[in-house]
């Protein structure tokens, strides 16, 4: 269920004409089976508001799952009697998505109860779901997906909630994992997901010393395709010379110092400045 990036794909078991959505956040295949939600880019603070909010194709593809189901409608009971009642996995994976506009923190127990579930992309999206939902308040739930050793491919996922919504209760859980996984973060060729939430978050909470430690994670940058990078750099505008120096190239992405989502440039200027 691997996604080419930026192009709907009908995920297995899903009839003609169904599809789901990659996020527009990522690398040139963005090779995760996630997100089913193209997620709303260019954001330093506040991204957790809506970051992963619904578009009009993602809409699209829920009612047409639910096509069938006469009690369909837009309403967060509707979507959680669909988890609690599934007759399919694909039924808890659009409900899960749709959650994402139409939840509430009524949703949170729900979606923390799919942690163990089967299928891997109902896991993802629950998190960035809960994300999207409560933010920065559910950071401790974040660091423990992270931290939990049977999480496996959900790590990546729970550092993409932190880089987008966690605060500085994270911290100290983030740097354990950099520095368990360094060799891994080094490498080159693939998907630089955790990389990215990792310098992202950093970022955001200001740890410029860590920054400049954990330098290491900007090389593997070079998989991004150029609009991905630039896309990641309008997350991180106060690390842009820093990254054109490490990766020997110049990054074309315009910053609108004006725009309050990204106007906050301060937090990595050490990193920027000492490349």
């Amino acid at each position: 269920m691997y996604a080419v990036f930026g192009k709907p794909v009908k995920p297995k078991g899903e009839r003609a004409g169904s599809f789901k959505i990659v996020a527009k956040l990522g690398t040139a295949a963005d090779n995760a089976p996630h997100l089913g939600s193209r997620a709303k880019l260019f954001s330093t603070q506040g991204e957790s508001d809506r970051m992963f909010s619904l578009d009009a194709s993602d809409k699209e593809a829920i009612k047409d799952h639910f096509r069938r189901n006469k009690a369909f409608s837009w309403s967060e009971e509707f979507f959680l009697s669909a988890i609690n009642t599934a007759k399919s996995k694909y039924d808890v994976y659009w409900a899960v998505i749709a959650l994402r506009d139409y939840g509430t923190r009524k949703s949170l127990p729900a979606l923390k109860a799919l942690s163990k579930y089967p299928m891997q992309d109902v896991k993802a999206c629950a998190v960035l779901t809960i994300a999207q939902i409560a933010g920065a308040a559910e950071t401790p739930y974040f660091v423990q997906v992270l931290e939990d050793p049977l999480s496996g491919r959900n790590k990546v996922y729970a550092l993409w909630a932190i880089g987008v919504a966690g605060d500085e209760r994270a911290l100290e859980s983030v740097e354990r994992y950099v520095r368990k996984n360094k060799k891994k973060l080094q490498a080159e060729g693939m998907d630089p997901r955790a990389q990215q939430e990792v310098l992202t978050f950093l970022y955001r909470v200001d740890a410029s010393s860590l920054l400049q430690e954990f330098s290491f994670l900007i090389p593997p940058l070079n998989f991004l395709t150029p609009f991905a990078l630039s896309n990641f750099v309008r997350r991180v505008p106060g690390m842009k010379l820093s990254i054109e120096a490490v990766l020997g190239r110049v990054i074309p992405v315009e910053i609108h110092t004006n725009d309050s989502s990204v106007a906050q440039a301060s937090p990595g200027a050490a990193l920027a400045a000492k490349p």
